[in-house]
């Protein structure tokens, strides 16, 4: 992104992704936001380029500014760290999740198989009723459900924290 002129912000093209309108909106809003920020930082610049201060106090100001800048960017990082390292574990949790359940699919389609009947004389065990042959899956489906709900949660506290931040950076309130 280059210079603009203040109060005109250069607006990056987004794709549209209408397998996750939501998201694309709250990334078209967060997008609006940053480019209203850095709008609005500009023209503080420029304000105080105008206000016939000192030179002394004319750097002074805009060091200021710019110090004001890097905390609201570095408060923007830690966020966005954060939502990363969230959505990782929830990628991870997810991931986890599906192989349990592929896990589940195999030892059931494996348990619903029929015993071989003519190993007389063998050590092979008698066939175990169906409820017998679920039993050992009743664990893993309270871990599915789980990890699942874990997911879940994640989600929601990663969109919430995401929604908290894009509060805190309204533009026009002015940060010391």
């Amino acid at each position: 992104m280059g210079k603009f002129p203040a109060g005109k912000a250069e607006y990056l093209p987004i794709s549209v992704d209408y397998e996750h309108p939501a998201e694309t909106l709250r990334s078209v809003e967060l997008h609006k936001l940053l480019d209203e920020l850095k709008t609005l930082y500009h023209e503080r610049i420029l304000h105080i380029d105008q206000s016939g201060h000192t030179l002394k106090e004319t750097l002074q100001r805009k060091v200021d500014v710019l110090q004001s800048f890097v905390c609201d960017l570095t408060e923007q990082n830690e966020v966005l760290i954060q939502t990363l390292e969230d959505e990782g574990r929830a990628a991870a949790a997810a991931a986890r999740a599906s192989s349990l359940h592929r896990e589940l699919e195999r030892r059931q389609s494996l348990a619903l198989c029929p015993m071989p009947t003519d190993l007389a004389g063998t050590t092979a065990t008698p066939a175990r009723t169906r409820e017998a042959q679920a039993e050992p899956h009743i664990h893993l489906k309270a871990h599915l459900l789980d990890y699942e709900a874990y997911v879940q949660q994640l989600k929601e506290a990663s969109l919430s924290q995401q929604e908290t931040q894009t509060k805190r950076q309204v533009p026009g309130v002015e940060r010391v």
